[in-house]
């Protein structure tokens, strides 16, 4: 029977020159080996799938515990900012990757210690439930992925109304919460949070409020943004006053409108070489 190599945006399939020069046994294994990387990507995608370089950066900006030691002091060093960045804005167009590495810190977040909270605002419930809710079930653990509800778990999903009661609980008593611009000014009133998130068209009002809710726990903010939407408030409440540090190859949009280079755009190799 034929084989039939997964496609992956990342993981090259060897030329034929480079398949013959490796030599049968040995092609075979890296094929075998390429199909497990990807089905563990596919199962487990919180501990396995692919994190662009980029997001290396934003984790060292915020000094996120789970860098090696050393490693976010460095980069920021050699960007010239002398604190933690603490509240982070991230632009980018469609499939960007902004959204998944959104989804991917809060829930590192949760994960790494007991009694955390996060709060994920969107637009509006629907929103909420088909891209935040969905995809923070796919990047929940794959021990975890089932209906659990004791007095310290809660978690029940389903694909069409999201998580029941707009959050869940792990067994560390973490806690996300599913929030959204339609309900009340006052939903990001109390509380104190270790991870938020503001996604697509966030009230400036709200942005500050939210930076509220973070600092008695050391907590982290990502506001995620389509440029799209245009200059809005809470872009210019980041932008008014702010300085380019460092600036990368955007391969995604060459200047002479030719066709984007989607593999550079994933090695993005530029945006390491001065860490």
């Amino acid at each position: 029977m034929a084989f039939l190599a997964t496609q992956h945006p990342v993981l090259p399939i060897p030329t034929p020159e480079q398949a013959l020069a490796m030599g049968e046994k040995k092609w075979r294994e890296l094929m075998e080996r390429r199909e497990e990387i990807i089905a563990q990507e596919k199962e487990d995608p919180i501990r396995y799938q692919f994190e662009p370089p980029i997001w290396k950066i934003c984790d060292a900006l915020m000094d996120m515990p789970w860098l090696e030691p050393g490693f976010g002091q460095e980069v920021r060093e050699r960007l010239g900012l002398d604190r933690v960045v603490k509240v982070l804005l991230l632009q980018g167009g469609n499939r960007a990757s902004k959204t998944r590495y959104a989804a991917r810190t809060m829930q590192k977040i949760l994960l790494g210690g007991e009694d955390r909270e996060v709060w994920c605002f969107h637009s509006n419930n629907a929103n909420s439930v088909e891209q935040h809710q969905k995809l923070m079930w796919e990047l929940l653990p794959k021990e975890l992925k089932q209906t659990v509800r004791t007095q310290t778990t809660y978690i029940s999903y389903t694909q069409k109304y999201g998580f029941s009661d707009g959050k869940y609980v792990l067994p560390n008593k973490s806690m996300c919460s599913f929030r959204n611009y339609e309900q009340k000014d006052d939903t990001v009133e109390g509380g104190n949070i270790d991870g938020g998130w503001l996604d697509e068209k966030a009230p400036p009002d709200w942005v500050e409020s939210m930076t509220m809710r973070i600092v008695t726990r050391d907590g982290r903010l990502l506001t995620t943004f389509t440029p799209i939407w245009g200059f809005t408030g809470t872009v210019k409440l980041f932008l008014d006053g702010s300085k380019t540090l460092k600036e990368s190859t955007a391969f995604l949009l060459p200047l002479d409108e030719g066709t984007p280079d989607e593999e550079a755009a994933m090695r993005m190799e530029d945006c390491l070489e001065w860490v």
